[in-house]
Parts: structure tokens; C-alpha cells; sequence
């Protein structure tokens, strides 16, 4: 994991790593890069996130049993997200991201809204 900071606020942030899983389940390199920008009233941020399986299952072959955690799963997902304050402490979260390429998933976009509280 590696993370930069600029004192304007902009940042880099960028992590892999190898994820090892028990059974039929195959294990997979994951991975995801972000950058934005981190300021006193805003914080902004993009990313672009990944895995790729190695070994499992497609659906579509003969040998699939049904046991989906046993699939070769790979994808690329794009999102942003956005933070503001909204009073002391409280803050409004929104969010979207997108599978953009992928095996064994589904093509689906997501949105997420939510508040925070920062003790």
C-alpha cells in the first residue's frame, strides 16, 4: 500500500494484494488505486478497483456445480465518492460506482448515500 499527500489536499493511494482462500474457492490478486482530494470542507475521490481470480469455475461450463463462491471471478470497477459537512461533526456521503469489464459477474452500477458522524 502507498499513499501520497500533497499539502494542497490532492492525494494518491494505491494497494494490492494477494487474497488466499480454503477450498474450491480460488484464491485472487486484488487491487485498487484512488485519487482525490482532501480539503477542510470536501473530500473527493475516484478509484478504480480489480480482481483476478486464478483458477475456479466459469458458469457457463459443463463441470459448474452451482456453487458460485467456486467461480473464476474477475472485474474492473470504477467509482467516485464525495464527503461534506453538513453541521459540527455531521457529514452527507454520496457515492457510485460501476463494473465495467468482469467474468462470472454481472455488469451492475451501485449508489450509495448515507451521514456520518465523527466523534
Amino acid at each position: 500500500m502507498a499513499h501520497l499527500k500533497t499539502s494542497s489536499g490532492v492525494f494518491a493511494t494505491g494497494q494490492v494484494g494477494y487474497s488466499l482462500r480454503t477450498g474450491a474457492v480460488p484464491h485472487a490478486l486484488v487491487g485498487e488505486a484512488k485519487i482525490g482530494y482532501a480539503g477542510p470542507k470536501t473530500y473527493i475521490e475516484g478509484f478504480a478497483a480489480f480482481q483476478e481470480s486464478n483458477g475456479g469455475t466459469d458458469i457457463t461450463e459443463q463441470n459448474f456445480t452451482g456453487f458460485f463462491p467456486s467461480t473464476r471471478v474477475n472485474f474492473v470497477r470504477l467509482g467516485a465518492s464525495v464527503y461534506r459537512p453538513l453541521a459540527k461533526g455531521v457529514g452527507l456521503v454520496l457515492g457510485a460506482s460501476t463494473y465495467v469489464a468482469g467474468r462470472n459477474i454481472g455488469k451492475s452500477t451501485g449508489y450509495s448515500a448515507g451521514l456520518s458522524y465523527n466523534f
